[in-house]
């Protein structure tokens, strides 16, 4: 996250009146040296103009070498977030295509093409409610067909990879409440681990603001 400086000259003196957000979706691009310092970078929609490096004050999470983008805090959660979306979405599925039983109607012996693509219909035409009914032509046969089997835990994944996310944040206080066992009195040491690592990220910042 870069922010260009801007500075007042008054009684001599450089002042600084301004830090610009550089968001970092604007930047299209980072031109470093090479030394692998930084030179310059290039944001939208300025075009072509590039902000020279002497005027920008920049914040790197993790930097390594040249890559002056830095690596995301979050990024060891993107993992767990994005299977837990997509865990959702089965369990959603699940709920509903499964949750009251699959309707099933059996044509009598013998049916011919026509009574089985009506056996079909009924199935598919079944909807739950207060005044719900079913008539069947003699012969037909009704059932309401359940899960057979095991089948995954989706919720007990859910809650896995949310513990997952809070201990890449070293957070784990927050799930004190949900865990199924682990002892509650360790709230205050979770808590002491969390503001230390909140003091390790604002030690950081206030080292390039210097």
């Amino acid at each position: 996250m870069p922010f260009e400086r801007r500075y007042e000259i008054r009684n001599n003196q450089a002042r600084l009146i301004n830090l610009g957000e550089r968001l970092p979706h604007t930047i299209t691009d980072i031109a470093v040296n090479n030394d692998g310092t930084l030179r310059s970078i290039r944001q939208e929609p300025t075009g072509n103009i590039d902000i020279p490096a002497r005027r920008l004050a920049w914040y790197g999470h993790d930097r390594e070498g040249a890559n002056w983008a830095g690596t995301s805090v979050l990024r060891p959660a993107y993992g767990p977030w994005l299977l837990k979306h997509e865990m959702w979405r089965v369990n959603a599925t699940s709920i509903r295509r499964f949750g009251m039983g699959v309707p099933n109607v059996k044509a009598p012996a013998g049916a011919t093409p026509g009574q089985v693509l009506e056996a079909s219909r009924l199935a598919a035409a079944m909807r739950v409610g207060d005044q719900s009914g079913v008539g069947l032509p003699h012969g037909f046969d009704l059932a309401i067909t359940g899960m057979q089997g095991s089948v995954p835990d989706a919720m007990a994944f859910i809650r896995y990879l949310d513990q997952q996310q809070s201990t890449m944040a070293l957070a784990g206080l927050i799930d004190l409440g949900n865990t199924t066992n682990g002892s509650r009195a360790l709230g205050d040491t979770f808590l002491d681990l969390f503001l230390l690592s909140l003091q390790a990220v604002a030690d950081d910042i206030a080292s390039t603001a210097t």
